[in-house]
């Protein structure tokens, strides 16, 4: 199952009790610690009744999958007693991707590997996959774009996920200057 929604990990659970199959849990955000929902971080009780409905699903499933080390951390302080099935997998992790060809000593060809992303011809592209505040409230590209607009040689930025109007018009003065591309939701293999 896979969170969000956390209605998926309830199901899950239920079925799991009716089968006794394995259950893998796996939490693409965290559910209360960093909540989607702000109204978990307004409402106490809410929060206390969430974070004990997280509390069953994670002591209940064979497997916890998290995206993140801070969500992983976040686990292995709360639930130490599980610490031994919750396992850290990044996005973007594909096993079964063919690795590119490993570059000749000292570089060569047109693109090379380092620093965080790839090289074409000297600068940098970044991508990030998904949605800023879409997912997450708190969460926008502002601090990405003002550092972005404050670099004299700017990496291309290329933006695989959907923005929200605001964001767009964030980002207007870059896509205009070829720094942000924005390509929009993309097939997971693709982006």
């Amino acid at each position: 199952s896979t969170f969000p929604p956390a209605s998926s990990h309830l199901i899950a659970l239920a079925l799991k009790r009716v089968t006794g199959l394995p259950w893998v849990a796996d939490f693409r955000d965290c559910w209360t610690y960093d909540p989607l929902d702000e109204a978990l971080t307004r409402d106490g009780l809410r929060l206390q009744a969430e974070r004990a409905v997280e509390a069953r699903v994670v002591r209940e499933a064979d497997r916890i999958l998290v995206v993140t080390e801070v969500a992983r951390q976040d686990f292995l302080g709360r639930y130490p007693g599980e610490a031994y099935k919750i396992v850290l997998v990044p996005n973007g992790f594909e096993p079964t991707s063919p690795l590119p060809a490993p570059l000749p000593e000292g570089g060569g060809g047109e693109w090379e590997r380092g620093g965080g992303g790839a090289r074409q011809n000297g600068s940098m592209r970044m991508v990030h996959t998904g949605t800023f505040s879409r997912s997450h409230p708190r969460r926008n590209p502002k601090g990405l774009f003002d550092a972005l607009r404050r670099m004299p040689d700017a990496p291309e930025l290329v933006l695989a996920g959907a923005l929200t109007e605001a964001e767009g018009e964030m980002a207007r003065d870059l896509v205009e200057r070829g720094v942000v591309r924005v390509v929009g939701q993309a097939p997971r293999k693709e982006a």
